[in-house]
């Protein structure tokens, strides 16, 4: 199913649609544009890098260290 439009709102912290998109193209999300010229995002896009090792690297990220005794 696909993101509904407060969902990519929340994901994109942008509330124009034209920004959503450039938003999205920016960080490489696959989407499609409706008849509407609004950007329809896959749930499983937004999991599938939510969920990957490659999702942890990303900007803003803080790396998690660890102390060693």
């Amino acid at each position: 199913m696909f993101m509904t439009p407060d969902n990519l709102v929340e994901l994109t912290d942008r509330k124009r649609v034209s920004d959503q998109i450039s938003w999205l193209c920016e960080r490489g999300y696959r989407f499609e544009v409706s008849a509407a010229g609004r950007p329809k995002v896959l749930e499983e896009e937004i999991r599938a890098r939510m969920t990957s090792s490659t999702a942890q690297k990303s900007k803003g990220c803080m790396p998690r260290l660890e102390l060693v005794k």
